[in-house]
């Protein structure tokens, strides 16, 4: 185990944070990795942050550039990078000091192009474990894993819980300018692999902040999360061979999520409402092993009763993630 793994941060405003990621890369027991920091226009000292950094340790590159967004960013990542292995981390996270040397052991043993990892929730007065899953280690094949692609429980839409053979990101491009970047490709990235592999340690801490899918104030950019969920569920429909229950349940859910939002900020569009209530099959949802009990009752009560369902999502839902 001696390949270079490319460790890729998009950096943009997180002088408060951004050290204690770099710090948490640095200090990995797995070695052989480069560091690529990329200043995405920052107006505080974040860039100077990671310049500093560059000079004590020479597997770290600092790339500075104008504002281009997160795709934009991860792109050029992409293009810089020269590991075997690629590994997303956002700036204003970390990583357990194990998790290059385990996720390259572990995508290793089970062969796999793409290794899906669970993460722990950074509040701001304490750190809590994501649910508990009935496996250890679960090894999926293409089609399998795009039919979970959507719940958060295996693989999930997000890019910073995979670690990635260079191979399956050949060919993409995350989407210049849209919101919900991770949604519009991450099923490409699953489509360029054969087999991934899902562990159910916890490599990850992931700093819940006020832009965070959950917690974004309603505007007509909110319906990009669901023009994305339907290209995602487009396409991973159309492959022989994908579980189209949990496809069309993982859709609903998602469609749902919008909701949300709009329910937060008090904004509801009726006519979405009423078109997400008409799709809902309960039989389906009820079908679907890949959805929580919890998560099933959420959807019925949306189905027949939208303002019940916004009273009980604004009171006990809004914490829990779909």
């Amino acid at each position: 185990m001696n390949e270079l793994v490319s460790v890729i941060v998009p950096v943009f405003n997180v002088e408060k944070f951004v050290g204690n990621c770099i710090d948490s890369i640095l200090g990995q027991t797995y070695t052989n990795f480069e560091l690529i920091l990329i200043d995405d226009g920052s107006t505080d000292l974040s860039g100077v942050i990671c310049d500093d950094y560059a000079k004590k340790d020479n597997r770290i590159s600092v790339i500075h550039q104008k504002n281009k967004g997160l795709s934009e960013t991860r792109n050029v990542g992409i293009r810089e990078s020269k590991g075997a292995y690629i590994q997303f981390v956002d700036s204003d996270d970390w990583i357990s000091k194990d998790a290059l040397s385990s996720a390259l052991r572990d995508i290793k043993k089970y062969d796999a192009d793409i290794l899906c990892f669970r993460a722990l929730y950074v509040y701001a007065d304490k750190i809590r474990h994501t649910k508990k899953v009935n496996y250890r280690v679960k090894v999926l094949n293409r089609e399998e894993a795009l039919s979970v692609l959507y719940f958060p429980q295996l693989v999930d839409v997000i890019t910073w819980n995979k670690f990635m053979k260079r191979e399956v990101l050949e060919g993409i491009i995350y989407p210049k300018g849209r919101l919900y970047e991770d949604m519009y490709t991450t099923y490409k990235i699953i489509a360029n692999a054969d087999r991934i592999v899902c562990v159910s340690d916890e490599y990850y801490y992931y700093r819940k902040n006020p832009e965070s899918i959950g917690n974004r104030k309603f505007s007509s950019k909110t319906y990009e999360l669901s023009n994305a969920a339907k290209e995602c569920f487009d396409y991973c429909n159309l492959v022989p061979g994908t579980d189209k229950n949990a496809l069309k349940v993982g859709l609903w859910k998602w469609q749902i999520v919008v909701a949300n939002i709009m329910a937060k900020s008090n904004e509801n569009d009726a006519t979405y409402i009423k078109r997400t209530q008409k799709d809902i099959d309960i039989l389906e949802v009820m079908q679907c092993r890949h959805l929580p009990i919890i998560n099933k009752i959420q959807m019925l009560i949306f189905k027949y009763n939208y303002s019940v369902y916004q009273f009980l999502y604004m009171q006990y839902f809004s914490t829990r993630r779909m």
